[in-house]
């Protein structure tokens, strides 16, 4: 895969020491979700580094309701937003696997924000598979390389944030962004004021969804 060479001191002194490595592991991720085998309602992963987001280290079961989520998500007007939300550990996060699974099929250019915890650091993974050849590659902390996050984004890029939204209400500038957060409202309150934003609820897990998983 090519990696995005970043300029600038901010990209050198940030995750100075560990930087090569999740670039290094993000080719692997790109490679291992672009070869996952589907079959038996499951979308299954081979090995992934732990410095990778978790809904992108594991497989998973693919819900009767991902697939209605990732149908809306789909065919929707260039410029929507979606809203995605539900109870905690019900599975908004696992769905990106699927949704970045599908996009790589159809050659998409993806940034994937993840925030992990309530005070964690924002971070960014891109994968660019638009070329002929291997996607492209890039990582970085939202707020330390926000001009670099900024140029990534464009009309024809996927956003999936797995966390809070930007800050602000919703003003477009990708393809489509979908927000994985959890229902606690004053999250996304302000963003899905903005044009164009949808809210979607995650169903609860039914007793045949356990049993088949």
């Amino acid at each position: 895969a090519t990696v995005v060479a970043a300029q600038g001191s901010a990209r050198d002194t940030a995750d100075k020491g560990n930087l090569q490595k999740v670039l290094a592991d993000l080719q692997h991720l790109a490679a291992a979700v672009k070869d996952a085998e589907t079959s038996d309602n499951c979308i299954k992963l081979s090995s992934v580094s732990g410095t990778m987001p978790p809904a992108l280290q594991r497989s998973m079961y693919i819900r009767p309701c991902y697939q209605e989520l990732l149908t809306l998500v789909m065919g929707a007007e260039d410029g929507t937003a979606f809203v995605v939300t539900g109870t905690p550990g019900i599975g908004k996060s696992t769905f990106a696997l699927m949704l970045v699974h599908k996009l790589i099929s159809l050659k998409s250019k993806i940034v994937y924000r993840f925030t992990p915890g309530v005070l964690g650091v924002s971070k960014f993974y891109v994968l660019d598979y638009r070329g002929e050849g291997d996607p492209v590659v890039d990582y970085g902390l939202a707020n330390l390389h926000s001009d670099r996050l900024d140029g990534h984004l464009g009309n024809d890029t996927w956003l999936v944030v797995d966390g809070k939204p930007p800050a602000g209400q919703y003003s477009g500038g990708c393809k489509r962004m979908i927000v994985l957060s959890s229902p606690n409202e004053s999250n996304w309150h302000e963003f899905k004021k903005g044009s164009g934003v949808h809210e979607l609820y995650m169903d609860v897990w039914s007793y045949e969804e356990l049993e088949a998983c």
